[in-house]
């Protein structure tokens, strides 16, 4: 029951009854997203002129934002955003996520990489990434969209009940294991399954599925986490750090 149940909503999310989106061109993102793609890989094996690394960069910030407005509106676009659980606890606690087999936890680690990912990706960051490895906006800019999906998405569509709150423009999600299992694992199986190809995360997504090792716990907090995650990356995107998300009947 639990494998139709699924086949259901992915159904339903490839005939676009599950997107959150207000844009009346749900296209533009996968065109405007190629066309970076391509000036990146230009760039790849020589250094950029200055004239090229700000072109990718205001690029990248501009998908960045049009993904914000193509899921939220001027009105609606949240001041903050807060995860929380029904009890009122502060999201993430790992306790809460137990019994999950290895795919779901690692939709649950997405979804709390990028919870972070999320609040620290601003237009100084996305200009350092594309300094650094041009390519890996790639990847950042798919994630991006998914969870913009997952925290705009309107619960009903999913059987879901009670998902988030806005109050002074905060908007708090609970982000509990169900809400998450429902809602953001379908998402992820139609966005991060990439011509049938397993997805492999981006580097600032990866690197918190071994965020809990001593080594990490050593390189401080969230954001200096990800400043060394960048400062690291080299211009290849191709590496063995990058964490697959493990989808069912996919190849790996």
């Amino acid at each position: 029951m639990k494998a139709i149940f699924y086949i259901m909503l992915l159904f339903h999310v490839w005939n676009g009854q599950l997107l959150a989106s207000t844009t009346d061109n749900p296209a533009e993102f996968g065109a405007l997203l190629k066309e970076y793609s391509e000036m990146a890989k230009k760039v790849l094996k020589r250094k950029m002129n200055p004239n090229e690394e700000s072109e990718l960069v205001k690029n990248a910030n501009s998908i960045v934002e049009l993904l914000k407005k193509k899921y939220f509106d001027e009105i609606q676009q949240p001041t903050d955003l807060v995860f929380k659980y029904l009890d009122g606890s502060d999201f993430p606690d790992l306790n809460k996520h137990i019994d999950n087999d290895e795919t779901d936890s690692r939709v649950v680690k997405f979804t709390m990489a990028y919870y972070v990912i999320y609040k620290y990706l601003k237009d100084d960051v996305v200009a350092k990434i594309v300094k650094k490895s041009p390519l890996e906006m790639v990847p950042v800019l798919r994630e991006l969209d998914v969870f913009l999906q997952f925290i705009s998405a309107n619960p009903v569509n999913f059987g879901h009940g009670v998902f988030s709150t806005k109050n002074d423009g905060i908007l708090t999600v609970y982000a509990t294991n169900e809400a998450i299992l429902r809602m953001m694992k379908p998402l992820v199986y139609k966005n991060l399954n990439i011509g049938g190809k397993v997805f492999k995360l981006s580097r600032l997504a990866s690197i918190f599925f071994v965020k809990d090792t001593e080594e990490m716990r050593m390189a401080g907090n969230d954001n200096e986490i990800l400043e060394k995650t960048i400062d690291a990356m080299k211009r290849n995107t191709a590496d063995d750090s990058r964490v697959a998300i493990y989808i069912p009947g996919t190849k790996k």
